[in-house]
């Protein structure tokens, strides 16, 4: 979930697919007129929750299992 301020939004991102598919691992959320995402919570999948926080919009961010802080549920 990204938390820009004046909205929340929801993503999530698929690495399966059929034989000679693929998909792309990018999650892209445009923010419109916000600044940047002030908090960007991820939910792993093996449970852990962690909260990435400061990324400025207008830019591509690789968010890597355990940088980021434990998120509370």
């Amino acid at each position: 979930m990204v938390d820009g301020g004046k909205e929340r939004r929801w993503r999530r991102t698929r690495r399966d697919g059929s034989y000679a598919s693929a998909n792309d691992p990018r999650v892209i959320i445009g923010l419109g007129d916000d600044a940047g995402v002030q908090h960007l919570f991820v939910l792993w999948p093996d449970g852990r929750r962690e909260s990435f926080t400061g990324l400025p919009a207008d830019s591509y961010h690789r968010i890597e299992y355990g940088k980021g802080r434990p998120a509370d549920d």
